[in-house]
Formats: C-alpha cells, structure tokens, sequence
C-alpha cells in the first residue's frame, strides 16, 4: 500500500499535483489572510502615528515558509556537492573537467577556487569567469573525444544513472550508463583521479528518472572502465553522510537494505 500510494503521489507530482502541499497551502492561505488584516491595521496605526508612508504592491503570498526548517545540512546533493569539492580541492589538480554535476552546487564550490570545464547534454545559456561550457553526449565517445580531450582530474556526480533513460533528451538507450562511464574513462588521463557519485541500494530502474544501482555492480562496472576505488564514502537513508565504512563483502550485502542511497567514489584511473 505505502508503495503504491508513493507511486501515485510521484505521478501527480509530474503534472504539478502535490496533495501534501496543497493542503499545507490551504492551512497558509487562512493564516495569511488574517496576518493580511492584521498588518494593514497596524500600518494605519503607524503612519496615523506620523510614519512615513508605504505603497503596497501586488499580494504576493508565502505560505510555508513559517513550517520549514531554515535549511538542511542532510541528503544527497548537500553531502556529495561538499565532500567532493574538498576532495578535488585538496588534490589541487591543474584543471578539472566535470560533466553533469550540479551547477549551483559542486561546480559553485569549485569555481571558487579553480577553473572548471563543465560538459553536459543541454545547453547552459549563462557564463562565468571560472566556468567553461561544452555541449556533449557522453554517450557518444568518438564525438565527445573530438572536443573535449583527457583531464588529470575528472568528476560526474548523481549523472549516470540518467543515461540512456531519455530524461534530459538524451538517446533512448539501456546500456547508456555503461557507454558513458567508459567515455569518462577515456576522459579521465592514466593515473588520473575520477569523482563519481550515483543512488544505490535496492537495485532497479526507476524509468526515465534514473538507475539505483546495487555496490556490486557499480564495482565491476569502475573496474571494467579501468578505475580503481581509493576512497568510498555514502549518504544513508536518512540522509547522513558515512565516512568510516568499508567497502568490504559484509556491507555490499547488507547495502541491499538501503533503498535510496548515494555512493561516493573517488577512483583512480589505471
């Protein structure tokens, strides 16, 4: 039941239909029409008092603002886009490619402290002093390779269970992950370090969202690309980061109970 009331709630929010939301905006909206009343008497009051005057503008309602926390230091993107930004910083590499990654996350951190060379299927239309764009399709190595050649450092985070899935356009594809891993292979110099985070767990193809992969496969797929694992590190369930845990037979079993993890790989090319 739990399952197919997530699966029903994940299809509306495709069309925009979030009910959870929807009644937390009811709840807002009679709080914002009393707080609305409210303030309007007290401005009379103050400029009655001699204040000086204020136009309102258009009502432009925040309703939940009130009931969430002020942010989060949990989940995939906060851990992964902070850990590895340290990571590729304290390697101090000459120049870094990354392809996919979150732009206004790890390419920020980045960016702040080296240039990067940012590749991905769709256009990005803005420009920064420290960021370069090139349009590509990982999944295509020949075309990849005529543009962009081999880096000493190389990252892809929470972007290859989407290949070949059609998500962001890309070809239609079910060994799109495969074929793209090897293009960052082919990407990434000999003895070069590779940055590479993507869900794992319980094992299965979410279509066209993304992949979770289970750890033995994402192990034979960085070995068959030529990378070696260096450091491994994962965000759990509840959104926490794990840094001590090895990577060993007793956990890859056990991380079939995980149901939507995020791996963090820092591998080194062969």
């Amino acid at each position: 039941m739990k399952s197919l009331l997530l699966t029903i709630h994940n299809t509306l929010l495709t069309f925009g239909l979030d009910g959870r939301k929807f009644i937390r905006q009811l709840v807002g909206l009679v709080v914002y029409v009393q707080e609305w009343r409210q303030f309007k008497a007290l401005q009379q009051q103050t400029q009655a008092a001699g204040a000086d005057p204020w136009v309102f503008g258009r009502p432009y309602p925040i309703m939940t603002d009130r009931t969430e926390a002020a942010g989060t230091m949990q989940g995939h993107y906060f851990h992964m886009d902070l850990w590895m930004a340290q990571a590729v910083t304290a390697a101090a590499p000459k120049k870094h490619l990354d392809v996919g990654s979150r732009l206004d996350g790890f390419v920020a951190h980045l960016a702040t402290t080296m240039p990067v060379t940012v590749g991905d299927i769709r256009p990005v239309t803005s420009q920064h002093a420290n960021i370069a764009f090139t349009q590509l399709n990982l999944m295509d190595k020949a075309a990849t390779l005529a543009v962009v050649k081999p880096y000493p450092s190389v990252s892809c985070l929470h972007t290859l269970e989407h290949m070949g899935l059609g998500r962001y356009g890309d070809p239609l594809d079910p060994q799109g992950d495969v074929k793209a891993l090897a293009t960052l292979a082919a990407l990434t110099e000999k003895d070069g370090l590779f940055y590479f985070a993507t869900p794992f767990g319980r094992e299965r193809i979410e279509f066209n969202a993304q992949r979770v992969y289970g750890l033995a496969r994402l192990q034979t797929m960085l070995a068959a690309a030529g990378f070696g694992i260096e450091h491994f590190a994962y965000v759990d369930d509840r959104g926490d980061l794990v840094t001590d845990q090895p990577l060993d037979g007793a956990f890859i079993s056990r991380s079939t109970t995980i149901e939507f993890g995020c791996a963090l790989f820092v591998c080194r090319k062969g």
